[in-house]
């Protein structure tokens, strides 16, 4: 307690009352000091009940584990191999089998249009062509006779040219009505729809006796045997894309079946509107079990990231430094560990150093923790609590 020393002039004459203000005034320097100490102790009760405090904690041990690095996308099943059918030129149909679901086998005919004329004009074109073989034969002979004869300077320069034009002239009207042949021929088979594989009809899309223009679709073969399913993966899942990399195919509707994938293309731009790039896998489906317009998940198999992740709760930031903090066995106060932090994913986050394996980290209730805190370790009655033991062998999390 301070010491206080007050000098006070005395009265002339009058020194009892000096004495009064002696008394008078050491006591009210006693109250004064007596009051700053119950402050104090106030102050210093508080500051002992605060460090006092027991904070209610989560532990789990730390631990190494692989953490999937799968890259996982959506789209929908298409075949491999399909054809919209249809005609080449114009007339009713007259021979139409083209149904939903009918199996067609290669080369089967599916359909005929009408090819009104096109038999007269065949029948013309074989005559004519047949007319000027004969023709050709005979000017071929007079061609050579009148070689000898202006050969022999019996006949003028133009004899001989005049037969050899001759010729020439029926040889041109050959291979122009062979061509016209041709071309009837070409018209009346592409009046006549033949499947260009194997497959299903998906979708019919004429009836018998419609008039069919060139080009109009009538139907759809699909062949369901292989079928590809079309995804877009972002820029930051292309650097991790891999050709060989493994892939699994599932659909929600087929239950718990996955189906291998192959990655056949991948395209080398994205796609202006999204950003996104496309990227092309098959399966195979020669039972028939997966449909096209399927919706599909698809999965891009990754080696996977092995080191030690833990909640992303669990760290936690003191002084602008990711921290952790972790509770010995049959310890009640925490220790404070700097961590270092890398990926951060499915709400776990990779420490690269400043825990061990096996140590016990507070992994909830650390939001108020500061270094040496006291702690009740949640579901125990005691403060040093949980009677897990640490593992053994644990090794430290620095990687280099």
């Amino acid at each position: 307690m301070t010491d206080w020393l007050v000098i006070v002039p005395g009265i002339p004459g009058r020194p009892g009352r000096t004495r009064l203000w002696l008394v008078a005034l050491a006591g009210v320097f006693l109250m004064a000091g007596l009051g700053c100490d119950k402050g104090k102790g106030k102050r210093r009760g508080k500051r002992g009940k605060h460090s006092k405090r027991v904070f209610t904690v989560h532990v789990k041990p730390v631990k190494a584990q692989t953490l999937s690095d799968d890259i996982v996308a959506t789209g929908i099943t298409k075949p491999v191999r399909e054809m919209f059918l249809s005609t080449q030129v114009g007339g009713s149909i007259i021979r139409y089998n083209v149904s939903l679901g009918r199996k067609v086998k290669k080369g089967e005919v599916l359909a005929r249009v009408s090819t009104v004329g096109l038999f007269g004009e065949s029948r013309q074109a074989l005559a004519t062509i047949k007319r000027l073989k004969a023709d050709i034969g005979q000017a071929d002979q007079e061609l050579k006779d009148t070689k000898k004869l202006y050969d022999q300077k019996v006949l003028s320069r133009k004899n001989y040219d005049d037969a050899r034009y001759k010729l020439i002239r029926l040889q041109a009207q050959r291979t122009e009505a062979r061509a016209r042949l041709g071309a009837v021929g070409e018209r009346y088979a592409g009046g006549v729809v033949r499947a260009p594989f194997g497959g299903i009809i998906a979708a019919q899309n004429a009836e018998l006796g419609d008039y069919a223009s060139p080009g109009k679709v009538l139907g759809h073969l699909v062949d369901m045997s292989s079928l590809k399913v079309m995804v877009s993966l972002a820029e930051v899942d292309m650097v991790r894309l891999g050709r060989t990399m493994p892939v699994r195919v599932s659909f929600a509707a087929l239950g718990d079946r996955v189906w291998t994938g192959k990655i056949v293309a991948v395209a080398p731009t994205a796609d202006k509107q999204t950003g996104a790039f496309p990227v092309e896998v098959r399966i195979d489906n020669r039972d028939r079990k997966v449909r096209g317009g399927m919706a599909a998940r698809v999965i891009f198999g990754g080696p996977g990231i092995h080191g030690v992740f833990v909640p992303v709760e669990a760290v936690v930031r003191r002084g602008g430094k990711p921290v952790a903090y972790v509770l010995a066995a049959g310890a009640d106060r925490v220790q404070l560990r700097v961590c270092k932090v890398g990926l951060a994913r499915d709400g776990l986050v990779r420490v690269l150093a400043g825990l061990k394996i096996g140590e016990r980290l507070v992994v909830s209730g650390n939001t108020r923790l500061r270094d040496g805190s006291k702690v009740r370790v949640a579901g125990s009655m005691r403060a040093t609590s949980d009677s897990s033991k640490p593992a053994q062998g644990g090794g430290s999390t620095t990687q280099q």
